[in-house]
């Protein structure tokens, strides 16, 4: 998932520029440089836990985390300012679901880890920029984004409680 970050970022670049909103597209690029090289910290992480760091098949990743990225990027094509609901969410989350809640090491955990740090100041941040960057009028729509991107969320932990593992699926 967090490989797929830069990747949804420059989408929603592209999305922004293609339809004409400056301001938005400022944003992303800003965000995309924020994120860059955040996947080496994952990376690390699964060497320090010994799994390995080849890319993710299809066929390993959990169906919710697909249908998570999935669902990102059928937002950012359809209306790229609805991509800052899942980027509050997963912002907010992170610095709610630190690595001393989930059993892990923190040293084994640094994706997260740092992302909390960094977090903290852009959950703030966001409330302000979906202030600014998403019109009124696309509130119902922002709403249901989140919703949607909540409930796929939710289903994979479920999912990942069930089993028991989520080897695959950083």
């Amino acid at each position: 998932l967090v490989q797929h970050t830069p990747v949804h970022l420059k989408l929603a670049v592209a999305q922004s520029r293609s339809k004409g909103l400056p301001d938005l597209e400022r944003y992303f690029v800003n965000k995309l440089s924020e994120e860059e090289g955040h996947d080496k910290w994952a990376d690390e992480d699964l060497q320090n836990l010994a799994i390995s760091t080849e890319p993710a098949s299809p066929q390993t990743i959990a169906p919710k985390i697909q249908a998570l990225v999935n669902s990102i990027e059928s937002t950012i094509k359809e209306d790229p300012s609805l991509y800052l609901g899942y980027i509050f969410l997963s912002e907010y989350l992170t610095v709610l679901a630190g690595p001393e809640n989930c059993g892990v090491p923190s040293s084994h955990m640094s994706v997260v880890g740092n992302h909390i740090e960094l977090d903290k100041e852009h959950v703030a941040e966001g409330v302000r920029e979906i202030d600014v960057l998403i019109s009124k009028d696309k509130g119902l729509a922002l709403d249901l984004k989140l919703k949607n991107f909540m409930q796929i969320v939710s289903d994979f932990y479920a999912d990942v409680a069930r089993s028991g593992s989520t080897r695959g699926n950083t």
